[in-house]
């Protein structure tokens, strides 16, 4: 090999991270639709993948911790028997082989950070880089619909993401993490533009209405606030929350009446008062296939055969119990119950600030799931994958990861090495 393992896991990592990143932005195969676009990309990021998957079987190390690994084979022993007893015959194992290969890029991310453990900063710069090219295309759309005085419609001004949902998923996993950078950049200039990206980001947020993110995110900035170590989060993202709501009022309230720009209908107000938009028959539905094959569901991707509702019942856990029936459900619930009864994880979260915003964008993707498709959309499933990735090395490290600078009255760093003692206005205590 002309490349060492190192180089060649960063190198290879790295183009496909790049494919992660360019996709939504871009419109790469014009004869498409955004989400046939998605999907291709998803399936050439799989392929992508595989030689990495192999010189990880040469590496030979154990990923996995014993436990994890019994629980991931019963699952997939379970996902197995439901698609056999399917009455459908590819698309269960289409959806079953979507999983294996989502833990597989869990897998990939996690190996790559053993080669190099900044990889993981990386990943959180590439996502702060798929923010700011769609900021751009809004910022693009914009001074289109101001030069030519075409009418504006809020809800797309986001080139790609033709459903504002889809954008709604991705903003629920990003908009945590971006506070990461806005607390641990170097300098003064660098947090405020990152502050700015956050505030911009909430902006289209809330412009594009989106209810799963505004639930999602509120929800876990209120159990954050309950909580010492993770309240700066949710003071910086109801920071954002305020700054982005005051460019919305000027954008929609003085920018466009200034120039006679003629707007949509956008009503933020009806949006939060409207209905289900038929999601309580669909979860009614999938209550009854529940009810007629509790124990091995009626075979994963099922739902998308359903008559008359969309392809899945915007749900995750009814979609995991219909689909995969109800003791896949258990594990999965055991493996989430377990993992955040660990000691560690609460341990690091208390003295780390990536352990923070990744654990809140995944609970907040939860969140944003129980209402939306979160679990099966290709562009969030993949991101949800390279979350998990990270957090997993984070938790897996033996050194706690603080990111600290000028916000030390946030952080103990007695623990942390190479730090001396006794500069108490270094450490933040006094020894």
């Amino acid at each position: 090999m002309i490349f060492g393992k190192k180089a060649f896991a960063l190198a290879w990592g790295g183009i496909g991270l790049l494919l992660l990143v360019v996709t939504p932005a871009y419109r790469l195969w014009e004869a498409r639709a955004w989400l046939d676009q998605i999907r291709l990309t998803e399936i050439l990021l799989f392929v992508w993948m595989l030689p990495m998957l192999l010189l990880m079987a040469l590496d030979q190390q154990r990923l996995i911790a014993r436990p994890l690994k019994w629980q991931l084979w019963v699952l997939l022993c379970l996902g197995s028997v439901s698609a056999v007893l399917s009455p459908f015959s590819m698309w269960p194992w289409v959806e079953l082989g979507t999983f294996v290969c989502l833990v597989g890029l869990c897998l990939v991310v996690f190996f790559a950070q053993q080669q190099d453990a900044r990889v993981s900063g990386v990943i959180i710069n590439a996502m702060f880089a798929v923010v700011v090219l769609l900021l751009t295309t809004c910022a693009a759309s914009l001074a289109m619909v101001f030069s030519a005085k075409i009418e504006l419609r809020p809800w797309i001004l986001v080139a790609g993401f033709d459903n504002p949902r889809w954008l709604g998923q991705f903003q629920a996993i990003s908009l945590p993490v971006l506070a990461l950078l806005v607390v641990s950049l170097k300098t003064r200039a660098r947090r405020t533009g990152a502050f700015l990206v956050l505030a911009l980001w909430w902006s289209v947020a809330i412009i594009q209405g989106s209810r799963g993110v505004w639930v999602s995110m509120g929800a876990t900035m209120l159990l954050f606030a309950c909580f010492r170590p993770t309240r700066w989060w949710s003071v910086l993202q109801l920071q954002g929350v305020v700054v982005g709501a005051v460019l919305c009022a000027l954008l929609l309230w003085v920018l466009v009446p200034l120039y006679d720009i003629p707007v949509g209908a956008v009503d933020l107000a009806k949006r939060v008062s409207s209905g289900s938009a038929g999601r309580f028959p669909m979860w009614a539905h999938a209550l009854e296939g529940i009810i007629q094959s509790p124990l091995w569901g009626m075979g994963p991707m099922s739902f998308q055969a359903t008559p008359g509702f969309p392809g899945h019942p915007h749900n995750a856990l009814i979609q995991i119990a219909y689909e995969w029936g109800i003791p896949a459900l258990c594990v999965l619930a055991v493996m989430t119950w377990r993992k955040c009864n660990d000691e560690a994880l609460w341990a690091d979260v208390s003295r780390s600030f990536r352990v923070t915003v990744l654990l809140a964008s995944l609970l907040a993707a939860g969140i944003d799931a129980m209402v939306s498709g979160v679990i099966v959309m290709p562009y969030s499933q993949m991101w949800l994958a390279v979350v998990i990735g990270v957090l997993w090395f984070q938790l897996a490290s033996s050194a706690p990861q603080v990111e600290v600078h000028g916000v030390v009255d946030r952080a103990d760093l007695r623990d942390v090495p190479g730090r001396e003692s006794p500069r108490f206005w270094y450490q933040g205590s006094i020894q």
